[in-house]
């Protein structure tokens, strides 16, 4: 069993430099197809991580009349509180409000000057709301607007982050749909592509193929060489897709994390995370393919 298995890998790889530059040929279309699928599963994994990174920065901010008292919105608190899909409300008062603006400006001479200026402290009190999910917001507001803490409020601000999620969403869900019709184009060039390689291979081959089966070979001892060299077809494929892949996101993950500057978010370190995964599904999706195009040619072959 070893020393068959042995014979056949060695078959396999003399296989593949004899026909180096059509295993080139389909090594590339087959990087092609796996970096497509790759592209389109990644984007959409993505962009979900980037989704969720940006629904933990989501809140609404009620800003209150000057002329509401701390006891007043103490109440509106614990009843905001109370509504279905909170999970957190958090006070800030005036005082706190100036101490955070202060904070964020120290930087800034002429707005700290401008606030010393003032007599007295013009920033509103607030709530923050954070819900326990993203879709939980547009309940929250509609119930704490039927409330009679309504007309406490002298604003409300929540469209900023929602209008990010929902072109986030937009892009992905467009690249999603047109990476998939890339992504089955390649998939079928890779499986003719494949399949022409492999009946190539045993064309060349047909002598010793038939005088195996004269002596009494088996059709799987016929096939093993044949699968074997898919198989590596596949790993390599699969191996240069995933060193692209990867130096890919290297390069471009300064540009989303500047695109996204506030959202702790990296791809390259999701990349590094979820390395393994990435990696086994390359090796699926190049040894599959090419393991099922190669098994296509060869029993056709051997029909005949």
């Amino acid at each position: 069993m070893i020393l068959a298995l042995a014979r056949a890998t060695k078959f396999a790889i003399q296989n593949f430099w004899r026909n180096l530059w059509l295993s080139i040929i389909t090594v590339f279309i087959l990087v092609l197809t796996t970096m497509s699928i790759t592209l389109v599963v990644g984007m959409n994994v993505i962009g979900q991580q980037i989704i969720s990174a940006v629904e933990q920065k989501v809140d609404v901010d009620l800003y209150f009349y000057d002329n509401v008292s701390e006891e007043q919105i103490l109440q509106a608190q614990k009843y905001t509180q109370t509504i279905e899909g909170v999970a957190d409300v958090i006070y800030i008062s005036k005082t706190d409000a100036l101490a955070k603006f202060r904070e964020s400006h120290k930087d800034d001479p002429s707005i700290i000057a401008a606030l010393d200026e003032l007599d007295e402290n013009v920033l509103p009190a607030s709530l923050t709301i954070r819900a326990k999910d993203i879709e939980k917001y547009p309940g929250i507001i509609e119930a704490f607007q039927k409330s009679n803490f309504n007309t406490l409020i002298d604003r409300t601000d929540y469209s900023d982050n929602q209008d990010i999620i929902n072109g986030i969403t937009q892009i992905t869900q467009r690249a999603y749909q047109i990476g998939m019709g890339v992504s089955i184009i390649f998939v079928i060039i890779a499986i003719i592509v494949i399949f022409n390689t492999i009946r190539i291979t045993i064309y060349s081959h047909r002598e010793e193929v038939g005088i195996m089966k004269l002596v009494g070979a088996t059709n799987w001892f016929v096939r093993g060489p044949f699968i074997l060299e898919s198989v590596l077809i596949g790993l390599i494929s699969a191996f240069i897709t995933t060193l692209l892949f990867g130096t890919l996101l290297y390069f471009s993950d300064a540009t989303v994390r500047a695109f996204f500057s506030g959202y702790d978010f990296s791809i390259f370190v999701y990349f590094q995370k979820h390395l393994l995964s990435f990696v086994l599904a390359e090796l699926a999706i190049g040894v599959v393919l090419s393991v099922v195009s190669s098994m296509v040619a060869i029993n056709r072959h051997l029909k005949t």
